[in-house]
């Protein structure tokens, strides 16, 4: 209370508090939410492709991740469509045959490590040997665009707070494999925590850099001034200045000062 005067500016004061700290947590929630960092999140998962199995009967699908039969590598220097569902049946463990529906009409059976050539699909399959002797079986996998992927991704994130203070965020998500959406939480915090990081060195380096900068003009003003100084001595023949000179030149000083301070501020404003 003797710092605030009164009870009454204390929670005043406190409620500002409460409110910029309010303020601070719903930003960074917006971030969490974020479309960039849904992308960065996606990207560093490498998750271009999504792999699916297929039923006996065609109609219960999973979705793979880290346990799938074949590999794709997509040929970055040429066109691959992109949300397009591409089907396989593995053959056994050297063949299968690849089909992909209207309009591109494909039906074609194929090596394993053989490159697929078309003007709208250019990758390389490779068998992964993880699969037993039942043959055949049945996948199909589809090239990711990361724009539309992040969009889901962002749109699936729930983050809400679990405590009254605002200090606790809970982060959920739903989807078709566990081990995905566990995998994604994980470096989705990852790449929120390195962005943090990342813009408190910028901005530090951006703050050094500035101070640097001042620092070398207020040392080029001090040594200009010292100079125009030492001239006035020398063209008046003065080497002592009188006591109301003293006092002149002591008050110049501190105008100088606060000037310099003011102009310092002014700058840093404009720099923000």
């Amino acid at each position: 209370t003797e710092k605030y005067g009164s009870i009454e500016s204390l929670i005043e004061e406190l409620s500002r508090i409460r409110r910029v700290r309010k303020t601070i947590v719903e930003n960074e929630l917006t971030v969490l939410k974020s479309h960039s960092l849904a992308y960065k999140t996606v990207q560093e998962l490498n998750l271009k492709i999504s792999y699916w199995s297929v039923g006996r009967r065609g109609i219960v699908e999973t979705l793979l991740y880290k346990n799938n039969p074949f590999t794709v590598v997509l040929d970055t220097t040429k066109p691959n469509a992109e949300g397009v569902k591409i089907n396989i049946i593995i053959l056994n463990k050297d063949k299968y045959i690849l089909t992909i529906d209207e309009p591109y009409k494909v039906v074609k059976t194929l090596k394993f490590g053989e490159p697929f050539i078309h003007e709208s699909f250019n990758f390389t399959i490779y068998y992964n040997d993880s699969l037993n002797n039942n043959y055949p079986k049945k996948f199909y996998f589809v090239i990711n665009n990361f724009t539309a992927l992040a969009n889901h991704y962002q749109n699936a994130l729930k983050v809400e707070l679990n405590d009254e203070r605002g200090s606790i965020a809970n982060l959920s998500l739903t989807g078709k494999n566990p081990l995905l959406i566990t995998d994604y939480l994980n470096k989705l915090c990852e790449v929120y925590i390195r962005n943090n990081l990342e813009e408190k060195n910028k901005t530090s380096e951006n703050t050094i850099k500035f101070i640097d900068e001042q620092l070398k003009n207020i040392i080029d003003s001090l040594n200009s001034a010292g100079l125009r100084l030492q001239n006035f001595r020398t063209a008046n023949r003065v080497i002592n200045l009188t006591s109301e000179g003293n006092i002149l030149f002591q008050r110049m000083e501190q105008l100088q000062s606060q000037k310099a301070m003011l102009e310092l501020n002014k700058r840093y404003f404009d720099y923000l």
